[in-house]
């Protein structure tokens, strides 16, 4: 027969072996919001502590600013800064000045034995230096080198002869124009 006394469906132990684990799935969208919510967090106590260095920064600096301005000579400082003012009006100066000099110097030297200049005339146009001159010149040849010598040498631009015409003693007259490089006139380079 059976001892229905002992026999109970409650267990009295629970092996080891036999324990139930729950596992619930991982939530990835959770686990990225937590990561962004650690960071957020973590930045701003970052930037918290960085106002705060940049204002107690500033302030230190303002303090040791205002202690170095009394080291300074102010009347010293205005002199200066008005020797400072003319010396730029100076160069300014200089760099805008004309020197003829070196125009001269290279009409004298490339200019041809049988080509004359009777007169010069400039003006300061948008270009530059125009120049003018009226001249003779043996004959027609003459002219045309002149212009090659002119064209060739860079520092007049432009060279254009024109009213052409033939004196009474045979000589061809013409009017020339053209506008010279600055590096020519300019006193700071002469």
């Amino acid at each position: 027969m059976l001892d229905t006394n002992n026999q109970s469906f409650i267990p009295k132990k629970v092996s080891d072996d036999k324990k139930i684990s729950i596992h619930r799935p991982t939530n990835l969208f959770f686990l990225i919001t937590l990561i962004i919510f650690l960071m957020t967090v973590l930045a701003s106590v970052g930037v918290f502590f960085y106002k705060s260095y940049l204002k107690n920064r500033i302030e230190e600096d303002s303090i040791m600013l205002e202690r170095e301005k009394g080291n300074f000579d102010v009347a010293s400082i205005e002199v200066l800064s008005d020797l400072d003012k003319r010396l730029k009006s100076g160069r300014e100066l200089l760099d805008k000045h004309l020197d003829l000099t070196g125009l001269f110097d290279f009409l004298e030297k490339n200019t041809l034995n049988n080509v004359r200049f009777k007169s010069f005339d400039f003006v300061f146009g948008n270009d530059g230096l125009v120049l003018t001159m009226d001249g003779v010149a043996k004959n027609y040849s003459a002219i045309v080198l002149q212009s090659d010598v002119f064209g060739d040498s860079g520092l007049i631009e432009n060279p254009i002869f024109s009213d052409l015409d033939v004196d009474k003693d045979g000589n061809v007259i013409f009017n020339f124009t053209s506008t010279v490089d600055k590096s020519l006139v300019s006193y700071k380079n002469n």
